[in-house]
């Protein structure tokens, strides 16, 4: 499942470099790269430490590039909660 990312945007939004960002959150500066031009996945962690630094939810750094294989929008059961179903 190929996921896209925001983290450029978001971060020249901010007005920071990404010495800036790397300096903030521990992430070194080739790990940010390679996250930004997507041939990087970042885990839980570092995607928190991004969405903490930027004050944005972790959904707006990283999405699905499409939904899940089955998936319908209002349809499809929550995987979270049994018999309940997702509203996106």
């Amino acid at each position: 499942m190929e996921i896209r990312n925001n983290v450029a945007e978001i971060r020249r939004a901010c007005s920071l470099s990404v010495q800036n960002v790397s300096d903030l959150t521990g992430i070194s500066v080739p790990t940010l790269y390679g996250i930004e031009s997507e041939r990087y996945l970042p885990n839980t962690a570092t995607a928190l430490k991004l969405a903490w630094v930027f004050c944005v939810p972790v959904e707006e750094l990283f999405q699905l590039a499409s939904p899940p294989p089955g998936y319908m929008q209002g349809e499809a059961p929550c995987p979270a909660s049994a018999g309940s179903w997702c509203c996106p």
